[in-house]
């Protein structure tokens, strides 16, 4: 049983086989390997979360309910809001290292990243840019982990977390630079349009 998952695994190129030895392929040594850079396994851990989502599919259909509510992964389960908020920042540090170089936010004091989970652009973005510091409003259960990520960042000195709801809360005032980065897709046209309108009214004259 062992050899025929170690060939199937070969097959889709997750290992290499030679002479009846198997070794890791690059693209797992490079992404599945704890310890390595771009190490991204909490993302299968949280698919993995998310799989009553599409194993109750059915039941979805016919009840209109949702099988496994937003708020399992929002607070409400520490180990699964651990893996998402985990793979959320994977996620978006493999984009965050071509991230900064696109905005140039020079000349910018503060910025409020809405919905901004992990922090990950928050981080990267204070660290291209002298001066800038940054707040990230999220709700509670997500910035418990956010707060172990940018205590680990080297710049948890200009880095805030605004505990909150983001179709509620305020914003507050003052900042001249706004990231609202995925989350919109998740929200219905009305609400996208009131988190706009929000961004721009906190941060009018900036």
């Amino acid at each position: 049983p062992m050899r025929l998952l170690l060939e199937s695994c070969a097959m889709v190129g997750l290992l290499t086989a030679e002479n009846g030895r198997y070794s890791n392929s690059p693209v797992v040594d490079a992404f599945l390997v704890p310890g390595r850079p771009a190490y991204s396994a909490n993302g299968l851990k949280y698919a993995e979360d998310l799989y009553p989502a599409w194993g109750r599919l059915a039941d979805l259909v016919r009840t209109g309910r949702p099988p496994m509510t937003p708020e399992t992964i929002l607070g409400d389960d520490k180990a699964k809001t651990r893996a998402f908020v985990l793979a959320m920042h994977e996620r978006a540090h493999g984009i965050g290292s071509i991230l900064p170089h696109l905005p140039d936010l020079t000349g910018r004091r503060r910025l409020i990243d809405v919905g901004g989970g992990p922090g990950t652009y928050s981080v990267a973005l204070v660290k291209r840019t002298p001066g800038l510091s940054a707040t990230v409003l999220d709700v509670p259960g997500v910035l418990e982990v956010t707060r172990e990520l940018v205590d680990a960042s080297g710049v948890a000195d200009r880095i805030t977390l605004l505990p909150g709801d983001y179709l509620k809360s305020s914003f507050g005032t003052g900042y001249d630079a706004a990231l609202l980065s995925g989350m919109m897709h998740r929200e219905t046209p009305a609400s996208c349009q009131l988190l706009l309108q929000k961004t721009f009214e906190e941060t009018e004259g900036y």
